[in-house]
């Protein structure tokens, strides 16, 4: 043993390069978990090139060579179908891992083993992780390792990755695995086909060996058996364009001679080939207490149609509850620290007042509107990180799963937009829990319309000036007109963009686990992380933006008063941007000062009504009172229309642009605002007819 390990210890160090290796296996199976342990934290986020899908790197360090570990999206097959099987099949085909871990559930291993295989036929070196070994032997899984590893010709190595158990074997596999070369892996696939396979591997061996390309030539043969669109396009792009139509002639005769489908075949073939696999190395006994028991029977309460409902609207309040009501204190703690004690240090110590103001009311606000986020966020995130943990969030997607494919999605996305009631951009930054990137897309252009917190203070004014008797009916309305215009727009831009694709997703529903409280922490710093790095430049440059076009004018510059009186700020940039869209805006009975209150929300939606008081020159006790004389009562319900359709804040904004790209932004910006416009629009003229 130790000469062994001294052997691999030795090639380890004439290595140069990060050693790349590749974390797959089915969703719900462990995979993130034994991840973060891995890399301890040592990880980080972006997104895979051409898609919003998350992409998680992390390092792990021994004998001082470097491996990089790259976290691929959970999967059932390699088949290509979906966005997620893309990914990974691109990655290791492009991105040439030395090594690819497998993540298995000890629990469901025949499930598991279909990627398994498929995996081996692709020629990798691979290392299996039979994860929630310890839950299995509960269950009275009985798994003959050492049978299916001479079986396979594939480490496997039992693992509880929550308890960090087997990971210390497990990394001893990989280090002595990196110079055995792959295994020898083939099933029989009966004669005919076995014959087709190897006239096509024949006409691909040479052509791929020039090129050097490291593909197995017995798999891609296959794949062309099994007329696969991504493996035929990439030949095609190589110029491999007589081979595709020699494979595709050879698929047609064969189809010919067995009168069935080649595709269903061999996938019939590989089942065959897994039923044998378990019938010899998997037996299953009734435990004493057996987990699916458990399961079950929360399943009957969790996933009924009508008690599920009630106990996941109980678990969305309470986690609203925790996220906003428990960072209250702190956000607050964060607002009083820069708003006051920074702010006065920071004005009482620059000079001149220019240099003063900028830091203040520039910087340091764009600072503090970024802080002010990450409580809620991270309560939130560790709430969501809690319940996927455990298995939850995979019945929340069941229970809502018809529902939601009415509009082109899929159950998951559920939580995303119901978390957008509380804030749009925690609602924005949770659908990277969903699949593809269609679902993201389809999602975020709904959550802006989903009414957050921060629009309330607003609808709270102008009801209190002008629905005092019917608040509570004005108010519900604005969140019934957000949910309906959503559920438009999902419909619109699915028929619009996605029309041929489908919404639906198979899913295996994970057994209820204990969640790791390290895992969860890493999990919602990630996120937490991505917020602060790549929608807080952003939010800060912003800022900075408005401040300058709120203190400066056409006469040049007139100084941070003008952000506290109304005389000066009607002398700035803002105010000359908003007369300029005065004419614009006639049709709605709007002057410039709501036209630049609703500019300075683009900061917070929380500032139209303190905007509102610095230009009208009153107390916000005063305001309702001047808005009366102002506005007519149809006028002002057309007015928070437009509050809760149009552009959210940036914050929001910056988000979005980080989730799913600046075009994708872009439109949807330009599209709340000709909604918002084109909803208050319509309700003060159908209004006025009626009225």
């Amino acid at each position: 043993m130790s000469c062994h390990e001294s052997r691999a210890g030795s090639t380890l160090k004439a290595r140069q390069k990060a050693i790349k290796i590749g974390i797959i296996g089915n969703p719900n199976v462990g995979k993130s978990v034994l991840f973060n342990k891995l890399t301890k934290g040592k990880a980080w986020v972006g997104n895979w090139p051409g898609v919003t899908v998350e992409k998680k790197v992390g390092k792990l360090t021994l004998d001082g060579i470097s491996f990089e570990l790259v976290d691929l999206p959970g999967i059932y097959g390699l088949t290509a179908y979906s966005q997620d099987e893309l990914i990974a099949r691109k990655f290791l085909l492009e991105g040439k891992p030395e090594i690819v871990i497998q993540v298995t559930n000890a629990i469901n291993l025949e499930r598991n083993l279909y990627l398994t295989i498929q995996l081996l036929e692709m020629g990798f070196k691979l290392v299996i992780a039979l994860n929630m070994a310890d839950l299995a032997e509960k269950e009275g899984v009985k798994i003959d390792v050492d049978g299916l590893r001479r079986e396979l010709r594939t480490p496997i190595i039992p693992t509880i990755a929550v308890k960090n158990f087997g990971l210390n074997q497990l990394i001893e596999t990989i280090k002595e695995q990196l110079d055995k070369p792959a295994p020898f892996f083939k099933i029989d696939y009966g004669p005919e086909i076995e014959e087709a396979i190897e006239k096509i591997r024949r006409l691909i061996d040479s052509p791929i060996r020039r090129l050097g390309l490291k593909i197995d030539p017995r798999w891609l043969a296959i794949r062309l058996l099994e007329d696969d669109n991504d493996i035929v396009q990439r030949l095609r792009d190589m110029g491999f364009e007589d081979i595709v139509s020699e494979a595709r002639h050879i698929r047609d005769e064969l189809q010919a001679q067995l009168n069935e489908s080649v595709e269903v075949l061999i996938i019939e073939k590989r089942y065959e080939y897994l039923l044998n696999l378990s019938r010899k190395y998997v037996r299953r006994k009734t435990a004493e207490k057996s987990l699916t028991d458990l399961t079950d029977g929360l399943d009957k309460v969790l996933t009924h149609p009508i008690l599920g409902l009630m106990v996941f609207v109980s678990i969305l309040y309470l986690l609203f509850k925790f996220s906003f009501d428990v960072a209250s204190s702190l956000t607050e703690v964060i607002r009083v620290t820069f708003s006051q004690h920074i702010h006065d240090l920071v004005k009482n110590s620059l000079h001149p007042e220019f240099i003063s103001s900028l830091f203040v009311d520039g910087v340091l606000n764009g600072v503090g509107t970024i802080l002010i986020f990450i409580p809620n966020l991270l309560f939130l995130f560790i709430g969501i990180s809690t319940l996927e943990d455990t298995g939850y969030m995979a019945r929340v997607a069941f229970l809502s799963d018809r529902l939601m494919n009415r509009l082109g999605l899929s159950g998951r996305a559920m939580i995303p937009l119901l978390i957008g009631f509380g804030c749009n951009v925690p609602a924005v930054m949770s659908t990277r829990v969903l699949g593809s990137d269609r679902e993201r897309r389809l999602s975020v252009f709904m959550i802006p319309f989903m009414s957050c917190s921060a629009r309330l203070p607003i609808f709270l004014l102008l009801t209190l000036a002008f629905f005092r008797e019917n608040q509570l009916i004005v108010i519900l309305s604005m969140y019934f007109l957000g949910v309906f215009i959503a559920v438009l727009t999902a419909l619109l831009f699915n028929n619009l963009f996605y029309r041929k694709q489908v919404a639906g997703y198979v899913m295996d529903m994970p057994p209820y686990l204990n969640p790791s409280i390290r895992n969860i922490l890493a999990k919602s710093w990630e996120r937490i992380r991505s917020f602060l790095m790549k929608a807080g430049t952003i939010i800060l440059l912003m800022s900075v933006v408005i401040w300058v076009l709120s203190v400066t004018g056409p006469e040049g510059y007139i100084g941070p008063e003008a952000l506290r009186d109304v005389e000066l700020l009607s002398r700035s940039w803002i105010a000359s941007f908003s007369r300029f869209l005065e004419p614009l805006f006639k049709p709605l009975n709007w002057d410039w000062r709501i036209i630049a209150s609703l500019s300075f929300g683009f900061i917070a939606k929380e500032v139209v009504v303190s905007s509102l008081a610095v230009l009208y020159n009153v107390g916000v006790e005063s305001l309702p009172t001047v808005l009366s004389d102002s506005l007519t009562p149809l006028a002002a319900y057309s007015l928070m229309t437009f509050a809760l359709l149009y552009t959210p804040c940036m914050a929001t904004v910056a988000t979005m642009r980080n989730e799913v790209g600046l075009r994708y932004t872009l439109l949807m910006v330009l599209y709340q605002l000709l909604i918002a416009y084109t909803a208050a629009y319509l309700i003060l003229s159908i209004g006025g007819m009626v009225i």
